[in-house]
């Protein structure tokens, strides 16, 4: 995409900062062109990643592109959304970035906003690991049920999209939820007494939440 003077100096000053750091990243953003030999007393990739001055030097940088892209009217949730997850890759970030845009733009915008801002409060006080599969034995509403085969049938269709960085027309399906969420919220129990069936609830709130989270922190979208 086209870049701005100021937002290229910014990109040059990364990759340079990075580079005096000894870490070498090909200028195509490919998260495999990362040269993992050793470099000074950096031993593997994680080290690299785990490295302080690195993350101070991506914050500064991301924090810059929020100028940058208020004055090409992109809105403050939007940059927000995506700024929460701290893509490393500036065209990949842009990406994401007109993903949302187009997204926060769509009828169900608003209800799948409100409904991943619900689910991360809920995930937030849940005790249990939500990083667990659900169970589909313990599904007993017929809301749940619809729910939990709408989910595992998109995530067959938009996990290869947002693997390829096709953010927007995978947001675009998974617009999709916005009616069988609502109708899971108005006629399921997410806190049910039986705890086995709580969690699983939980669960499959979670494997929802984890498909938006793969292009951006949708919670933070605001109408």
């Amino acid at each position: 995409p086209s870049l701005s003077l100021s937002m290229r100096v910014s990109v040059i000053f990364l990759y340079v900062c990075i580079y005096s750091h000894q870490i070498l990243i090909a200028e195509d953003g490919d998260d495999t062109a990362i040269n993992r030999r050793n470099y000074g007393n950096f031993k593997n990739i994680d080290e690299v990643k785990s490295n302080q001055t690195v993350h101070e030097i991506f914050d500064y940088i991301l924090d810059r592109l929020r100028a940058y892209y208020l004055d090409q009217s992109v809105t403050a949730d939007v940059f927000d959304a995506v700024f929460a997850l701290s893509p490393p890759r500036p065209y990949d970030f842009d990406k994401r970035v007109k993903a949302v845009t187009a997204f926060r733009n769509l009828a169900e915008a608003e209800s799948l906003a409100a409904a991943n801002k619900r689910v991360g409060n809920i995930l937030k006080k849940a005790a249990s690991d939500t990083s667990v599969a659900v169970d589909e034995k313990l599904l007993s509403e017929d809301a749940e049920k619809i729910l939990y085969e709408k989910i595992r049938a998109l995530s067959l269709t938009v996990e290869p999209m947002f693997d390829a960085g096709d953010y927007e027309d995978a947001l675009s399906k998974l617009s999709s939820l916005r009616e069988p969420i609502d109708v899971f919220f108005d006629s399921v129990m997410v806190m049910a007494d039986d705890e086995a069936v709580k969690n699983n609830r939980i669960a499959l709130l979670s494997s929802m939440n984890q498909l938006f989270l793969r292009a951006a922190d949708l919670s933070r979208l605001h109408q």
